[in-house]
């Protein structure tokens, strides 16, 4: 069997480019898709450490396609266990996420990502291995009280699972 090799890139900034849009301009299922993919990074040989999508007017489906890619990974990761003893479950995986700016997100995108967080956690509570991402900016995305308190829910349920945290 032949593996893909894995090339790490630092940092992929799509911030300022018009992406999310709405109505007849909003987003296709095939964007969509490789945004939970690139989470799940099944298929995906390229992965960014740093993933920015400033000011770029992604919305809560975004987070949603975010959010099925953790819980996949999450998922596929419990059936493996046995085999990841060191470090991070979500190795291999965006782990700072940037995407402030965005006021399309607001309680809906949260709440959304917020489950994901919930959903994703672990029994082995030793060490970093309930880190689902080291930092994560919703700043100016229009979260109110829902969101916040749904965040806030999420990270008392595993406080591993997020190290730095801007709303």
């Amino acid at each position: 069997i032949v593996s893909k090799p894995s090339l790490r890139i630092e940092k992929l900034d799509l911030s300022y480019n018009d992406i999310g849009g709405e109505g007849i301009n909003a987003p296709s299922a095939q964007l969509l898709n490789s945004v939970r993919r690139l989470f799940e990074n099944e298929d995906y040989s390229i992965i960014p450490n740093i993933l920015l999508m400033e000011n770029c007017g992604i919305g809560a489906a975004f987070c949603r396609s975010i959010g099925r890619g953790i819980c996949n990974a999450f998922e596929r990761n419990q059936i493996q266990s046995s085999d990841n003893t060191d470090g991070c479950l979500y190795e291999g995986r965006p782990s700072i996420l940037r995407i402030g700016g965005n006021p399309a997100i607001g309680d809906a995108g949260a709440v959304a990502l917020a489950a994901a967080f919930r959903m994703a956690v672990s029994d082995d509570n030793n060490g970093d291995n309930g880190v689902i991402m080291e930092e994560l900016d919703l700043s100016s995305c229009n979260i109110g009280d829902v969101g916040a308190e749904a965040i806030s829910l999420a990270l008392a349920c595993n406080p591993s699972s997020l190290k730095r945290l801007d709303l």
